[in-house]
């Protein structure tokens, strides 16, 4: 290295400085500057220090700085806030890919390996003197920026779309997993998920270089309504008659915003309110709708319309009379009729003396029929008015006429004797 050696005698010298639109005087002392070095820090004989001279350099880069292998950097330009920087260096090497420009100070170009976030000191230099950056900058294999979802949240019972967002490097693979670092359940691999329902999941990015990226993200589960049917009486159910079914729901979250009832699996028209009166056989569902879209179906609940039950068989008293009986057709109660007349083949009326019995069939109409006996007892237990007769008398004889009287039944009955009537 060529030395330069530089003698100056004692002198006053005035050195125009122009700093902040001033000129300052300045006395300098005979000195000797030896070995400068060309390629080094051009001395300054006033003041090396920033605060001392606005002409010195003061840059800033932005900081701190994350890069992705194989891709571009955006270039990094420094802002100075002092004197224009002459000539820019770096006092330990960049990563390999990226440059300094030495008339500007840009970083530039494209990463070629990874590397931990590591701190490069970035030297601006001017004829006042110099300054010094402390540069972060951290190379990555591969990167992931966000995970976005499709829909977030989502019915309980629902499944939604993950998507990677932002991956880059040397050849990347998305891997989807339900734990971090690559732990729980793998989901699969690509830049979508499908089919992800409510939980926490983690793509995790690998390269063809040693580090890894990972980025999570939580689909909120919204939960579902409940609902369940119940009947205000029997589940079967007379003809030409009906039975209320009720929703018993609760919108789980948000409010309740729909009822569909169902029968047989088939939506029934205009069937839109939280109860339904129904008087057909089938089997009956409701579905609730929530506010937030969740659904949730009922137990299904089966209502026949038929009548299977017979009428009530009565208990009939017996019929008696002393002279004869009349029967007068009884009654039974059904469950889906009411009361039903009694109807027989046999006689109505007895006016013999005896015993008989009488079958009374009730039918409901509905192919259910029961049947009923009612015994008849026809007794005349009541004997005639005994008459009071008169005395016969005559001077030579006397014939008896056979004397009557009355009867409960036969009415006028003339007495017999065995004794002589003359």
């Amino acid at each position: 290295m060529k030395k330069i050696y530089l003698t100056f005698s004692l002198i006053f010298c005035q050195l125009a400085l122009v700093n902040a639109q001033r000129i300052e005087t300045i006395s300098i002392s005979s000195f000797q500057k030896d070995e400068m070095q060309m390629d080094g820090p051009i001395a300054n004989p006033i003041s090396n220090a920033k605060t001392a001279n606005r002409n010195v350099p003061d840059i800033v880069y932005p900081n701190p700085n994350v890069f992705q292998v194989g891709m571009a950097i955006t270039n990094l330009s420094p802002t100075n806030n002092g004197g224009i920087g002459e000539k820019y260096s770096t006092l330990t090497s960049l990563p390999s890919g990226l440059v300094i420009r030495e008339s500007n100070g840009i970083i530039s170009g494209t990463p070629l390996v990874s590397t931990v976030p590591t701190v490069y000191r970035i030297v601006a230099r001017n004829n006042f003197g110099s300054d010094t950056f402390n540069l972060t900058i951290q190379i990555n294999c591969v990167s992931i920026s966000s995970i976005s979802v499709l829909s977030n949240p989502i019915c309980f019972d629902k499944v939604t779309t993950l998507s990677a967002n932002g991956v880059s490097g040397a050849n990347p693979i998305v891997n989807w997993w339900t734990g971090p670092g690559g732990t729980g359940i793998s989901r699969g691999t690509g830049l979508s998920l499908p089919n992800a329902g409510p939980g926490t999941y983690y793509a995790r990015v690998t390269g063809s270089c040693s580090n890894t990226a990972e980025a999570s993200v939580v689909v909120n589960a919204l939960a579902l309504p409940t609902t369940s049917v119940s009947t205000n009486g029997s589940a079967s159910i007379c003809p030409f008659s009906s039975v209320l079914l009720n929703s018993n729901a609760n919108a789980g979250s948000g409010t309740i915003s729909s009822f569909v009832w169902r029968k047989n699996g088939i939506n029934i028209l205009g069937a839109s309110s939280s109860t339904y009166s129904i008087n057909e056989t089938g089997s009956y569902a409701v579905v609730v709708t929530n506010s937030n879209g969740c659904t949730s179906t009922s137990n299904a609940i089966a209502v026949k319309v038929e009548d299977i039950t017979a009428p009530v068989i009565p208990t009939l008293p017996t019929l008696t009379g002393q002279c004869s009986v009349i029967a007068i057709a009884p009654t039974a109660t059904d469950n889906c009729k009411g009361t039903i007349i009694g109807t027989t083949t046999d006689p109505l009326t007895y006016s013999t003396q005896g015993t008989y019995t009488i079958t009374w069939s009730f039918n409901d109409g509905n192919g259910n029929v029961s049947t009923a006996t009612q015994s008849v007892v026809v007794k005349d237990n009541t004997a005639p008015v005994v008459p009071t007769l008169p005395t016969l008398t005559g001077q030579c004889s006397v014939t008896a006429t056979a004397p009557t009287t009355t009867d409960n039944c036969k009415g006028t009955i003339i007495g017999t004797t065995t004794d002589p009537l003359t």
